[in-house]
């Protein structure tokens, strides 16, 4: 099972939602061949991904999430 390191490039601030620039997440997709290119780009990871969002707290729009250029990811 993959695992990544998600780091947030810049502050995000969604109505009472803050993420500080480099705010770190790790999650864990519970599918093989996923590498951080396709992270956010496959349908079942990125409900994978989403739930594991939101199981932190984290409430982002679809659109938030998938901006590639909010996020630093690393496989861990």
């Amino acid at each position: 099972m993959p695992a990544f390191q998600i780091e947030a490039k810049y502050d995000i601030n969604r109505g009472s939602l803050h993420i500080d620039k480099g705010q770190m997440f790790t999650i864990n997709i519970n599918l093989n061949g996923i590498g951080p290119n396709n992270l956010f780009n496959n349908p079942r990871c990125f409900n994978q991904l989403k739930q594991q969002f939101q199981n932190q707290g984290i409430f982002l729009s679809d659109a938030d999430m998938r901006v590639p250029f909010n996020w630093n990811i690393k496989k861990l």
